[in-house]
């Protein structure tokens, strides 16, 4: 089995990993983990990319933050609906963006334009 793994623009082109953390704090049954993921795109060309992740099916998912430069984009929960024209109108007026999606119990995608 060949299966490559990363994160990829939907021409399939590999954005460049760096590097990761995990930070883990255990309180007797309670575990807090925050995984950080740094990729850079060394193209010349601004991205729209797809990031599928997998959770315990019983994790609550606390946030989600995304840095684009020295910016740090933080997300609000709201209706599917408004996110995506919020999503939409962001990336059509060129600024960096990205939504959070609950796919199914245990995953979740983001989709960050303009990177």
């Amino acid at each position: 089995m060949d299966e490559r793994i990363g994160l990829r623009a939907a021409d399939g082109r590999e954005i460049a990993f760096r590097r990761a953390t995990l930070t883990a704090h255990l309180a007797g049954l309670l575990a807090q983990s925050e995984i950080s993921q740094r990729y850079e795109n060394t193209t010349a060309d601004s991205l729209e990319i797809t990031y599928i992740f997998a959770l315990p099916v019983d994790a609550v998912l606390l946030g989600f933050e995304v840095e684009v430069g020295e910016r740090k984009l933080r997300g609000e929960v709201v209706p599917r609906a408004q996110a995506e024209v919020r999503y939409e109108a962001a990336i059509d007026e060129g600024n960096s963006a990205f939504r959070l999606m609950y796919l199914r119990p245990g995953l979740y995608g983001a989709s960050l334009g303009n990177l």
